[in-house]
């Protein structure tokens, strides 16, 4: 149960972006958690050749069939679910403990979202070995499975 919890908390950082989505998400206990500035910052220098506009154009676009997937993409959003303490670093590996100190003080109808958002997504990286494709595929599983409430910061 801990691991189910602690997979669904994973997407609930992938969908963070500096401004809120609506009023009410994300949770502010998921913003509060994270110095989304630096992460950005950071990930933009350590990840050469990544764009906003790419990036941009992976959260905002409907076309679910044709997202963009270059190897820059890839290394930004890896770099930030490792930068927020979401997986571990060179890993395909969660953080349960950090995971579990967000996910205590979420309210339900959060949780239910970020259930909605991770709906099979770990079970299709399972066997996926690049932390790179690692944090694409939690990415992608999380726009195909509720485009309405996903993005990522940027």
């Amino acid at each position: 149960m801990c691991l189910q919890l602690g997979s669904h908390l994973i997407l609930g950082f992938l969908v963070l972006v500096a401004a809120f989505r609506s009023e009410n998400w994300p949770p502010k206990a998921l913003i509060e958690h994270m110095d989304i500035p630096a992460i950005v910052k950071y990930c933009l220098d350590q990840c050469p050749g990544s764009t906003k506009a790419e990036m941009e154009l992976f959260e905002k676009t409907t076309d679910l069939q044709n997202l963009p997937n270059s190897r820059e993409l890839k290394c930004y959003m890896h770099c930030c679910l490792v930068e927020s303490r979401t997986i571990l670093p060179n890993s395909t590996r969660l953080n349960m403990e950090n995971m579990m100190v967000v996910m205590e003080k979420l309210r339900k109808e959060d949780v239910d979202i970020l259930l909605r958002l991770s709906r099979g997504c770990i079970k299709r990286t399972m066997n996926v070995r690049d932390p790179w494709e690692y944090a694409y595929i939690l990415n992608t599983c999380a726009k195909l499975n509720d485009n309405e409430h996903y993005y990522f910061i940027y």
